[in-house]
Formats: C-alpha cells, sequence, structure tokens
C-alpha cells in the first residue's frame, strides 16, 4: 500500500484468506476505486486516464469485475516464506519494484492473483510540475503529480 491509497475495512482479511487457501503466492487487490485529489483540470484528468483501459492496456487492476491469474497486481499479500525462496524487494529500482518481484514469483513458478473484491481507493498526487519542467523526472519514472 502506498501513500496515495487508502484499503476497504476488508483489504487485509481478504488478502489473507486467498493466500491461507492457496490460491496464488501474491494475491493483490482489484479494481482502484480512482479518485480526482482536487478539481484542477490536470487532477482530474490524470485520474480519468488512470481508470481508462485505453490508457492502461492491460493492467486489470485498474478496471476488471473478474477475478483472474494475471502477470502483476499492485499492493500484494505473499507468505514471508516466499521471500527465502525469491529474494527481496530490490531497492535499487527507482519504481517498479512490485512487477520486479511479480516476475521472480512467475520466473519460479509462482502465480499472481487478481480479485476484484479486494478494493482500495486511488488518489493521484496532489499536485504536478507543468509541463516541460516534469521530462526529467518522467524519464527516470519519478513524476511527481
Amino acid at each position: 500500500m502506498d501513500a496515495h491509497s487508502l484499503p476497504e475495512p476488508d483489504y487485509v482479511q481478504r488478502s489473507v484468506d486467498a493466500i491461507q487457501f492457496g490460491i496464488a503466492e501474491n494475491v493483490g487487490g482489484g479494481v482502484w476505486n480512482i479518485q480526482a485529489p482536487n478539481e484542477s483540470w490536470i487532477a482530474r484528468s490524470i485520474a480519468a486516464a488512470a481508470g481508462n483501459p485505453l490508457a492502461v492496456g492491460d493492467a486489470l487492476y485498474r478496471f476488471t469485475d473478474k477475478a483472474a491469474y494475471v502477470d502483476t497486481v499492485p499492493y500484494g499479500a505473499y507468505k514471508s516464506s516466499l521471500f527465502d525462496e525469491i529474494g527481496l524487494f530490490d531497492e535499487t529500482l527507482l519504481a517498479n519494484e512490485d512487477y520486479e518481484v511479480n516476475t521472480r514469483i512467475r520466473q519460479a513458478g509462482g502465480r499472481i492473483w487478481l480479485d476484484p473484491a479486494i478494493r482500495c481507493t486511488y488518489s493521484p498526487a496532489r499536485r504536478c510540475v507543468p509541463w516541460p519542467n516534469n521530462i526529467g523526472a518522467m524519464a527516470i519514472g519519478k513524476l511527481k503529480c
């Protein structure tokens, strides 16, 4: 979970139940309820794009209503013993640490389960550096909006 997210009250319980049931090695939150942090046109635009299948491609956790095995999920739940097998998060990465862990899970024969009943509200960052000042940040994956 990151600072821009608020889990539903049953988020942890649903995640733990799925892990204990053995559905997958990583179980993640389903659809994000994406809310603009303010009424500015850029905040509303970012929120709209972040939840639109055209803009996010196959990131099912942003828009699906069907549970499925997937390549990655945000805010996953794992048994701690999994990290003995695949190693810990790579803290040298500037972004996408969870995706990299999910790649190692899949390479080790593990599965990642997306459950749309595991929900959170996501709010893109509150302010954004105007274009073109954000090009360098975008290049390294650290755009602050």
